[in-house]
């Protein structure tokens, strides 16, 4: 059930992005991460878990406020803006990872 909702979570996140609402969407993607923390923990067991989501999601999230800090500052140094893709592939990754974990268990 966690994953339906971290679904519903993606995808609304997803939606909103894609209508222009930036802070709303990021809120989704937080909502998306608080939801598949524990399911990676639980289908992936602790150690693939936490690896999978320290390098699907929180790796993808730093990188997002990288970008976030580097856009409103004007700097444009880094190739940041690859960052929004980058994180919604990581977060439709880390949920087929957990998905298939939990139906191969």
């Amino acid at each position: 059930m966690i994953l339906l909702a971290a679904a519903v979570a993606y995808a609304a996140s997803a939606w909103i992005y894609f209508r222009g609402r930036f802070g709303w969407a990021a809120l989704g993607g937080v909502a998306f991460a608080a939801l598949m923390a524990p399911a990676a923990l639980g289908h992936l067991g602790g150690v693939g878990g936490a690896i999978a989501f320290a390098l699907l999601a929180v790796a993808p999230g730093v990188y997002l406020l990288v970008h976030a800090v580097d856009a409103r500052r004007g700097l444009f140094l880094l190739p940041t803006i690859y960052s929004i893709p980058i994180a919604f592939v990581c977060g439709l990754v880390l949920w087929v990872v957990v998905a298939s974990g939990a139906f191969l268990r």
